[in-house]
């Protein structure tokens, strides 16, 4: 039974890596993240922030609310504020 089709395979796969290694990284089973690439169990938030580090993304684009791949303008925006480099306010859609 599949619970949410996530894009874990695709990113993974963009990225050269295998199973084993995201699983490691997630400190899980390959068996496990192979459950999780498949959507056959629901992924930990922990896993997830873990999961939208590695890939350079957002959690949701892994979840598929959007189809957006960058992550949030917003957090780029605040990371900006935070270097002391010029930001600029506008509003996500």
């Amino acid at each position: 039974m599949q619970i949410m089709n996530f894009r874990l395979l695709d990113l993974r796969v963009e990225k050269n890596l295998t199973q084993t290694q995201v699983a490691h990284v997630l400190n899980v089973s390959q068996e496990t993240y192979s459950r999780y690439e498949n959507g056959r169990v629901n992924i930990p938030i922990e896993s997830l922030i873990t999961l939208a580090s590695l890939y350079q993304t957002s959690i949701d684009y892994i979840v598929r609310l959007t189809n957006i791949k960058s992550p949030n303008k917003r957090a780029q925006v605040e990371s900006n504020k935070e270097r002391g480099k010029r930001s600029y306010h506008f509003k996500l859609k």
